[in-house]
């Protein structure tokens, strides 16, 4: 496919008055506080070539019928295909014991499908908390092995934009904004539908291998605790803990829109920032239209 380009010259216009009245206007955040929700579509316009990743993650024994919304997520790969001249890839990522799980109807339709495979090392991070009711390899009772597999998703470089999505979404619209405004450099998500800041069941970003060692090193070095948060950087905008916030929902959304001490020390940790917090790497992270 096509070297990734951004056509600087290629402005969008501006949204209509009609436009700027629909959908939702206050439901994003900053990780302080709700306001107004990013313009994904402004962002994307002028970007072509690439390699992008549609991902998913699974964990434990797959089932039958497995990944049931592939068509729509290959209808989204082509579009963006074609929209850009690049290169898209659908990639499951997997422990490796439950890859080994894959049965003759699995691995037919990874085949079919041209499915990637993507074998990670572990579903938390290394030496990170996990509440007392829980062990590692204990298959239920704690969303985090669920939800912080995911964070594989951040050191996959070989791809300009990867988007991440829950198994249960099926696509609608056109999601191909999404991933070409990702690439010029931003963390993409959205806020949940009962009240939480953010969604682990979506996020989209330019995937660096720092990032992923950010999210070690934040794992290893904090804990949970249902009055403080992540590493006692809170659960503002919600005013106390939220659903989720004790797994991805929370860990993710410290991680990518807190300013807090223990978030900083795993960037610098990390080589994304220097001690003075002058940041080598030009990522914003945003939040868009649930």
């Amino acid at each position: 496919g096509k070297p990734f380009q951004v056509d600087t010259q290629n402005v969008r216009q501006a949204p209509t008055a009609l436009q700027l009245r629909l959908g939702c206007t206050n439901c994003c955040n900053d990780g302080k506080e709700n306001g107004p929700c990013f313009d994904v579509e402004a962002c994307a316009v002028g970007v072509s070539g690439g390699r992008y990743a549609f991902v998913y993650a699974h964990v434990g024994v797959p089932g039958w019928p497995w990944l049931t919304f592939l068509d729509s997520m290959r209808a989204q790969a082509l579009a963006l295909e074609e929209s850009t001249g690049g290169t898209v890839d659908i990639v499951v990522m997997m422990p490796p014991k439950d890859i080994k799980e894959l049965g003759c109807h699995q691995r037919a339709l990874a085949q079919n499908y041209k499915i990637r495979i993507y074998e990670v090392p572990w579903t938390i991070p290394p030496n990170s908390w996990y509440p007392d009711y829980w062990w590692p390899g204990k298959a239920d009772g704690w969303c985090g092995p669920q939800d912080l597999m995911r964070l594989h998703t951040l050191g996959m470089d070989e791809y300009d934009a990867v988007v991440f999505y829950d198994q249960d979404v099926e696509f609608q619209g056109d999601m191909t904004a999404v991933l070409k405004c990702a690439a010029k450099g931003y963390f993409i998500s959205a806020s949940g539908g009962v009240g939480e800041p953010f969604n682990v069941g979506f996020f989209a970003l330019r995937p660096d291998k720092r990032l992923l060692r950010a999210a070690e090193f934040f794992g290893g070095n904090v804990t949970f605790t249902v009055e403080t948060g992540w590493g006692k950087c809170g659960f503002h905008p919600s005013g106390n803990k939220f659903v989720g916030a004790e797994c991805g929902q929370g860990f993710f959304h410290t991680l990518f829109y807190k300013k807090c001490k223990p978030v900083q020390k795993a960037l610098v940790a990390a080589g994304l920032h220097d001690a003075d917090g002058k940041a080598h790497l030009n990522l914003e992270s945003v939040m868009v239209d649930r």
